[in-house]
């Protein structure tokens, strides 16, 4: 289920001024083709609407099996998205949770711990970096994914809800 129409809708709630621009099956780098580039996305986004003083990135499950899992990949990949997002933003990153998958000998649950690791000490040295913790939320709620790593509508939409709850007020 993509989450988009409710994010929508509770930023607009919450009186935030806002872009979404979601893409299922997106990644981080930059040298994978557009839509499926975090990296050109928010390029493109700030070069279509300028620089904004907050980014909210939930990117990282698909860059797993890709390397994102090993600390200094994830670490590479951070860099790079976070060079991307205008210079001296917040950004609100939400974690990732990648469930064992039977289908692959690839193992997600190690990756997925390794990323939200290197993920959260990153923010704990940089006050501009903030994680908002949906793994730990998620994980508490077992019955919301239908897949290793997709969610039902009601969680989506409590994602969602989570997610901007966790931004500062709109100003």
């Amino acid at each position: 289920v993509v989450a988009g129409p409710w994010l929508r809708a509770e930023l607009q709630s919450s009186g935030h001024d806002f872009l979404v621009d979601a893409q299922p099956s997106r990644r981080i780098p930059e040298r994978v083709r557009a839509p499926y580039s975090g990296v050109r996305a928010a390029l493109a986004a700030r070069a279509t609407f300028g620089d904004a003083d907050c980014w909210m990135i939930a990117l990282g499950s698909n860059d797993l099996v890709f390397g994102g899992g090993d600390a200094p990949a994830a670490n590479d990949l951070l860099d790079e998205m976070l060079g991307a997002v205008s210079p001296g933003a917040s950004v609100w990153w939400v974690n990732v949770n990648y469930h064992r998958d039977p289908r692959t000998r690839f193992d997600f649950v190690a990756a997925t711990a390794t990323f939200n690791t290197v993920l959260g000490e990153r923010a704990a040295g940089n006050p501009d970096l903030h994680v908002i913790d949906w793994f730990t939320l998620s994980e508490a709620n077992p019955d919301w994914f239908f897949d290793p790593v997709h969610v039902d509508r009601s969680a989506s939409i409590v994602r969602a809800e989570f997610t901007v709850a966790a931004l500062p007020p709109a100003r």
